[in-house]
This record gives C-alpha cells, sequence and structure tokens, in this order.
C-alpha cells in the first residue's frame, strides 16, 4: 500500500477514534496518541479495578504494543474489561499498525510523521 493510500485509511481510522476512550498501556503512549487523536485516553497503570474506575465509557478502544507484554495485556484487559459489563474493540489497534507499522505505540506518532514525509515527498 502507498503512502497516499495508508493516510487516507489512517485519517479514516482517526476519525473513528475521536472522542472514544482509549485504553494504553503507559505514560508515553498517552502521549504519543494526544498528539494525534482528540481523545479520552487513559492508562493501563494500577490494579485492574482501579484501571476500571479510571474510564469514562463502557465502550474502550484497546491500544497496546504489539510485543508479547503487549499482546499478553490485551489478552487480559479484553476479557477483564468484557466481564465487567465493557464493550471492548481491538480491531482499530491492528488497523493503525496496519498503517503506520509500529511494534510499540509510543512510536506512533513518529511513524505518522515520517509517513506524511513520503506523501510530501
Amino acid at each position: 500500500m502507498n503512502s497516499v493510500k495508508k493516510l487516507d485509511l489512517l485519517e479514516k481510522t482517526l476519525s473513528k477514534l475521536a472522542g472514544k476512550t482509549i485504553l494504553v498501556e503507559g505514560k508515553k503512549d498517552k502521549l504519543a496518541l494526544e498528539k494525534l487523536v482528540d481523545a479520552k485516553i487513559e492508562t493501563a497503570v494500577g490494579k485492574p479495578f482501579q484501571v476500571i474506575n479510571k474510564l469514562s465509557s463502557k465502550k474502550v478502544v484497546l491500544l497496546f504494543d504489539f510485543d508479547e507484554e503487549g499482546k499478553r495485556k490485551t489478552s487480559f484487559f479484553k476479557q477483564f474489561l468484557e466481564e465487567n459489563g465493557f464493550s471492548v474493540d481491538t480491531s482499530i489497534a491492528l488497523r493503525l499498525r496496519s498503517c503506520l507499522g509500529f511494534l510499540y505505540v509510543e512510536d506512533a506518532y513518529v511513524k505518522y510523521e515520517k509517513l506524511l514525509g513520503e506523501k510530501n515527498g
């Protein structure tokens, strides 16, 4: 997929995140995403029930790293949140990764800038 198509898909994906509640692993992930999207971004820091208390919506987008630890946390929090009445979306994370090619969420904004540079040439 060329950079123009990736940017188009990325913009559509980011627009779906606007106003949503997004759960990320840590502070660096939150800072990177705040540069990309206007959403309520919370970190999964603390005990699971402490994390739940931070969430402002029962609909949550999980956006954790794609390393082994991030995959484990995604699986854990998806199950934990659903068991506690939350609707969980993990598909947007996969779309973002396919557009930007990051392993770690904290790299998302840098990858976005690189993609913009490729498009502009």
